[in-house]
């Protein structure tokens, strides 16, 4: 008998008041049809009630009708890039809703990984490295080393934008739910309610105001660069709001052309080097982290 591989979906995460948001999703579309993948865009559907979840091709869509009346509505990010209250609410909801969804639908073992719009990802070297790893235990992404107050550690979160979790974590966030108060972005609360569970850090190439080269060349030599380092994820997020949505889409356009030539030539095994930068930044010089150190 021959083992299935696990299924790995990736959960886009999409915001449609966003401008930024709405240029980048033809791009992914246009990447995921050469894929022969489960890709979704998750979006929150203020036309459906908070218990509804609609699958449609390609897209997973959750309910908020009625979730917080107060809040419903109430919208920032589209304009400034910070969440307010009402996004954090529904994006959380959004999360333990879709990841419940999935759980029912899938009996088998699984990958999620989940990400934005705003980035970009190797598929075929996502799931090279995914085939080093039992699909058992495993809560990773890039790593956010906060302080704790009055405390010399340092307590790691787990970024929302480069999530990846196996089926049976999924599950014990589900179960966790309904018994912890959604208060806060969902990547942080997702990393406080899987407190004891240690962290598998992935590499990330951010492409941020701070090092984003503009100059056509030069950031066609900064892309040629993060891949040569073995990336799999790219996160664009240039900030400024009144530049943004021109600026972040024209580079993640460049990223996926790179990442079709890469994907082309079967350059796609980035298990050394994921393993060289684990260690690199583990404080026992291990492939993973304790929640706090």
């Amino acid at each position: 008998m021959i083992n299935k591989k696990p299924k790995v979906f990736v959960l886009i995460g999409y915001g449609e008041e966003s401008q930024t948001f709405i240029k980048c999703r033809p791009l992914w579309s246009k990447y995921i049809e050469k894929q022969d993948a489960h890709f979704y865009f998750n979006t929150v559907a203020e036309n459906l009630d908070s218990e509804t979840i609609r699958e449609i091709p390609g897209e997973i869509q959750i309910g908020v009708k009625g979730l917080v009346s107060d809040y419903i509505g109430s919208s920032s990010y589209g304009q400034n890039y910070i969440w307010s209250n009402s996004e954090r609410i529904r994006f959380l909801h959004r999360r333990i809703k879709t990841f419940k969804y999935l759980l029912e639908k899938e009996r088998d073992p699984f990958w999620v990984f989940g990400t934005t719009v705003t980035s970009a990802i190797s598929f075929k070297r996502l799931t090279s490295l995914l085939d080093r790893f039992d699909c058992a235990n495993f809560f990773g992404g890039a790593p956010i080393f906060k302080d704790i107050p009055f405390s010399d550690n340092k307590f790691v979160i787990v970024s929302g934008a480069s999530t990846l979790i196996s089926s049976d974590i999924l599950k014990l966030t589900v179960e966790r739910a309904e018994n912890n108060a959604w208060n806060s972005l969902d990547d942080v609360w997702n990393s406080i309610i899987l407190s004891e569970i240690p962290r598998t850090p992935l590499m990330r190439y951010d492409f941020t105001d701070v090092n984003i080269n503009h100059h056509d060349t030069e950031l066609a030599s900064q892309i040629q660069m993060a891949i040569a380092q073995g990336h799999f994820h790219f996160r664009v997020k240039t900030g400024n709001p009144l530049t943004r949505q021109d600026i972040d889409p024209l580079i993640i356009e460049k990223l996926f052309r790179s990442i079709n030539i890469i994907e082309e030539t079967g350059n796609v095994d980035i298990y050394d080097r994921w393993e060289s930068y684990a260690k690199s930044i583990s404080p026992l010089g291990s492939t993973s982290i304790d929640p706090i150190f």
